[in-house]
């Protein structure tokens, strides 16, 4: 685990992490303003799979993919899914260079903390899981599996905790980085 820390610890520089974390962002935006709207707009009242922090069931599913239409379901592959599938790897990446770069002083001192850079990696792994899942269930409407969907709404339940667990690991990072500049500003 030292190993992968020390290698990734080369690419957390201030520019690196910035260049990555607006990359992340503008994918985002991109998905949360246009790409998720226009699969939406053919089931109006509804959410993605993507969005549903706490799961859905195979009525969820069956319902949404119906709603959906050919178009609906077409605009979600060709459209949601294709940017999504880029977006766990940035998320990964900013994750993890932003969170190497709040510690960079600290990891000397946290070599039991090595294993938070899993964190974002892991975030990523399920986002791309979750994407495969939903895939499958798209393209195999209207037979879709119950089992599948199970799968995929844990995926997306996994995934929403472990975006979380990122987040607040990130906000935690953050505190003692800011903590660390007023002590040394004090001094």
């Amino acid at each position: 685990m030292q190993g992968l820390v020390r290698y990734l610890r080369q690419y957390a520089t201030g520019i690196g992490v910035l260049i990555w974390v607006m990359l992340t962002l503008v994918v985002y935006l991109f998905m949360l303003f246009y790409s998720i709207p226009a699969v939406l707009a053919y089931a109006p009242g509804m959410q993605v799979f993507d969005l549903l922090p706490f799961g859905y069931d195979s009525e969820y599913a069956e319902s949404l993919l119906t709603t959906l239409a050919a178009q609906g379901r077409d605009a979600y592959v060709n459209i949601q899914l294709v940017v999504d599938f880029i977006f766990p790897g940035l998320l990964a990446g900013a994750g993890t260079l932003l969170l190497l770069w709040l510690l960079r002083d600290d990891w000397a001192l946290m070599t039991n903390r090595a294993y938070l850079v899993l964190i974002p990696l892991l975030a990523g792994a399920f986002d791309y899981a979750e994407n495969i899942l939903i895939l499958i269930m798209l393209k195999a409407f209207p037979q879709v599996n119950s089992d599948v969907v199970l799968l995929a709404s844990t995926m997306t339940i996994i995934k929403s905790v472990s975006i979380t667990l990122l987040v607040l690991t990130l906000l935690w990072a953050g505190g003692r980085y800011l903590r660390a500049g007023l002590r040394a500003n004090d001094s």
